[in-house]
């Protein structure tokens, strides 16, 4: 199964570095990393274009022009241009546990889509972790909100998990 992770952003590359560095440090890396970028400058691109030469990742950009909030068209467009079997949408903000891909892989079930919540942080931990080129968090970091959503439990995972079943998917 080839997966396939969307990133959706605009004109954030600070957070999105960090998302991308958070990739780095998977166990099981994503097959396809697309950007579904909705009209961000030329920062963006920038960011995008140095890692895919300082790094083994090939990330596609997929841009459209700033028209006003359009993320949903961009995340469509980005999954037109995936190649993936398996499809993780995340935004821009999201920094990834490591096992993240790993666990979406274990939890893959035809006709099912995995929905899952974040940990949130302050926005005074959010600016330290973006100085700071920050990517690992847990349970016991501080000023972290929604914390029960930090704990990383198989036993709980599995208890907890929920699968929705959409019958127009296959």
């Amino acid at each position: 199964m080839k997966l396939t992770l969307i990133i959706t952003t605009y004109n954030w590359p600070e957070s999105l570095l960090l998302v991308i560095e958070s990739i780095r440090c998977q166990t099981i890396p994503p097959d396809e990393i697309i950007i579904a970028d909705d009209g961000s400058n030329n920062k963006t691109k920038d960011l995008i274009t140095n890692f895919n030469k300082e790094f083994a990742m090939n990330i596609i950009h997929s841009w459209q022009e700033d028209n006003g909030f359009r993320a949903a068209r961009s995340r469509n467009n980005a999954i037109f241009k995936s190649s993936g079997d398996y499809i993780v949408l995340i935004d821009g903000d999201t920094i990834l546990h490591p096992n993240f891909v790993k666990d979406h892989i274990a939890s893959a079930e035809l006709g099912h889509f995995v929905q899952g919540s974040r940990a949130l942080l302050s926005k005074k931990e959010t600016k330290k972790a973006l100085a700071r080129k920050i990517v690992n968090f847990s349970f016991f970091s501080s000023e972290l909100k929604n914390r029960k959503n930090a704990i990383y439990s198989k036993l709980l995972s599995s208890i907890f998990l929920s699968k929705k079943k959409s019958s127009s998917w296959y």
